[in-house]
């Protein structure tokens, strides 16, 4: 992004608000990737959200000191998804990727996906600084209790696992029974 090359010769009091602004460009830009991409009914399927989860990810670590590494994109078949799953599968994605560039001091991340005759996992794990989940300023955290929300909201869960100086995991389990959709009864 360009805020990250403006970063890197700019003055160390404009570092900070700099970052900021990369950090929310990158936020920006991928939402609104994710809703074009949600709209689009040929992406109802499984193999085809790891594949944009798998784009996603790579993109959103372009131009940071972060690598990205993807697993398991292609042993995930096309099998039906549903709007709920898609749409919540994606959010916990995207917020487990934010939190891994805005606080873990990672210098790398690794998704992976993998896709059972019963449920499909999602993984993000970082080797940051990690943290006490328990701890009050983290348990109190919107996004840490979102996410959990996200997982339960399908019939799932996510889990946070994350230790001081142990890096973070971010795990999503999704089961593949049949269930009503949520947003189509809206």
């Amino acid at each position: 992004m360009l805020a990250e090359r403006v970063k890197r010769h700019a003055g160390a009091e404009l570092s900070a608000p700099l970052s900021q602004l990369a950090w929310r460009t990158r936020s920006l830009a991928g939402d609104l990737e994710s809703i074009v991409w949600t709209i689009s009914p040929q992406n109802n399927s499984w193999d085809r959200l790891a594949s944009f989860a798998a784009q996603f990810a790579r993109r959103f670590f372009k131009d940071t000191p972060i690598r990205c590494t993807v697993e398991g994109v292609e042993s995930v078949t096309a099998r039906p998804l549903g709007p709920d799953e898609q749409h919540e599968v994606l959010a916990v994605l995207k917020e487990a990727l934010n939190n891994a560039l805005k606080h873990s001091k990672a210098s790398n991340v690794t998704l992976s996906m993998r896709l059972t005759d019963e449920e499909f996992l999602l993984r993000v794990a970082d080797d940051g600084i990690g943290f006490d989940p328990a701890a009050k300023e983290h348990a109190e955290r919107n996004g840490l209790s979102n996410m959990r929300t996200r997982g339960e909201t399908v019939g799932g869960l996510t889990t946070v696992a994350s230790e001081p100086g142990k890096g973070t995991t971010v795990s999503m389990r999704v089961p593949l029974s049949p269930r009503p959709s949520s947003l189509s009864q809206k």
